[in-house]
């Protein structure tokens, strides 16, 4: 090998052209050598690329194959580019057919009676049961694995919820039962769910919580009544629903948390009128000046005053529209459910003052817009959820929730479930698992597990209670 020094010295020696020329040679050897390597890196590149994409639309599968490999393959790579390389990508054609030893036996479907279960009492008013109930959903349905069972108290001999609501098919129950020989009962709560605060609004969560009410609604075995209402009074019109909680001179927990509307009932409905109308006008200008479907305001209430007052209000402007008012209460004489009074009632009646409760909830969760007149657990359960929970290619409007503030002078509107959520004045009675004082999905474990409520029957052929 020449030394720097010595070619250092020839140079000096060298004439100036063959200088030049040396120079030149030894310049454009360098920029071949370059150019080479640069193809063989471009063509190795765009080899792995096509190799990449070919693997992960799974058609082909990627192996390292040493050079002894290599050269006994059939490869269009010329000889000098793999010369120098210690390995190379290959591919080879991936087989689309599973070994039928590799396929993993399809799960048995759990016997419905082998299922594990959970078995739900609830209590108070309806608002608040179907709130509770909803917990209970997430908790059998995406925690436990559990079959969901449900009893809501008696009509006469009758227990109320399996009247109401048909049993879930055996297909619908193997969708997300996936436990066996365990039991479980609770009461109203489910332990390790807390008041769901904005900051800890979880969309699993609320999404169950659509879920579970669109379900319901779907199980209702008087749904084809609500159905009929909503395609005579709803259909090619944009439905207004309004909750008016007055309390109707309820004396218990309505009047001790102090939750009247706070001035009469003419001054209320007036303000909320005039709320309603420009949030009309708003919804057209946003809908691009093209006027909207001619409304309708369908009026659920404990009052029936409101009815009354809210056509008088509207006259010319808005139709109103009520559901069943032969079975909805007296002036003055409280609410039906949470009070005990269908004790005593036959069951002809009991039921029919059930079936028309849930009406005005079901056809409140069926309006284009919903509008919440006072706090209440009523329209935070069903009508609230499936409000805002359906798919947004579903919704007529941007904000189809709305919630009555400070004796009718504040009027708000939600686009969906996670912006009420996070955003909303109203005290929140829905519940989460995703809380600080929780310990998440395993505190619902623990609770189940150290109640006397608990136990495990895997060796009881029915695993019911």
């Amino acid at each position: 090998m020449v030394s720097t020094r010595s070619k250092r010295l020839r140079n000096k020696l060298m004439p100036k052209g063959e200088h030049q020329q040396q120079q030149c040679q030894e310049s454009s050897s360098q920029r071949l050598v370059v150019v080479r390597k640069s193809l063989v890196f471009l063509a190795v590149f765009g080899f792995g690329m096509v190799a990449q994409y070919l693997w992960s639309t799974g058609k082909w599968e990627l192996q390292w194959l040493d050079v002894g490999t290599l050269s006994s393959l059939q490869r269009n790579v010329t000889t000098s580019t793999l010369k120098e390389e210690e390995t190379q990508l290959v591919v080879k054609q991936k087989d689309t057919q599973k070994s039928p030893a590799t396929e993993a036996p399809p799960e048995e479907p759990i016997p419905i009676e082998e299922m594990s279960v959970l078995d739900y009492y609830a209590c108070c008013g309806l608002g608040h049961r179907l709130c509770r109930m909803a917990v209970a959903y997430h908790a059998s349905h995406y925690i436990l694995g559990f079959r969901l069972r449900v009893v809501w108290g008696y009509c006469g001999e009758t227990e109320v919820f399996q009247h109401l609501f048909r049993e879930e098919t055996p297909a619908e129950l193997q969708a997300y039962v996936k436990s066996k020989g365990q039991y479980y009962r609770t009461d109203n709560e489910i332990t390790g769910y807390w008041p769901l605060k904005h900051k800890y609004c979880v969309a699993e969560e609320l999404h169950a919580y659509y879920e579970f009410f669109a379900e319901l609604m779907d199980r209702y075995r008087y749904k084809d009544k609500i159905q009929q209402f909503v395609q005579d009074n709803f259909e090619n019109r944009l439905a207004i629903g309004i909750h008016v909680r007055d309390g109707n001179g309820e004396k218990g927990d309505f009047a001790e948390k102090n939750r009247q509307m706070g001035v009469t009932p003419e001054e209320w409905v007036e303000k909320v009128s005039a709320h309603i109308l420009k949030y009309l006008e708003t919804a057209k200008q946003d809908n691009g000046g093209q006027e909207l479907p001619q409304p309708v305001l369908f009026v659920a209430t404990d009052n029936q005053d409101y009815v009354g007052l809210f056509r008088k209000q509207l006259v010319g402007q808005i139709t109103i529209a009520q559901w069943a008012p032969e079975h909805h209460q007296q002036a003055g004489t409280g609410v039906f459910l949470g009070q005990g009074q269908e004790e005593g009632l036959d069951e002809d009646t009991c039921f029919g003052k059930w079936k028309a409760t849930l009406g005005d909830m079901m056809l409140l969760a069926s309006t284009d817009v919903l509008i919440a007149g006072q706090f209440s657990s009523f329209s935070q359960s069903m009508p609230l959820n499936v409000v805002l929970g359906k798919p947004k290619e579903q919704k007529k409007l941007s904000r189809p929730y709305c919630e009555v503030h400070g004796e009718g002078k504040w009027f708000d509107c939600y686009e969906d479930q996670m912006d009420w959520c996070t955003h909303a004045k109203q005290f929140n009675v829905l519940k989460t698992n995703n809380h600080p004082d929780s310990k998440g999905y395993l505190s619902v474990f623990e609770a189940m597990y150290q109640s006397p409520n608990y136990r495990n029957q895997t060796h009881n052929k029915n695993g019911n209670n």
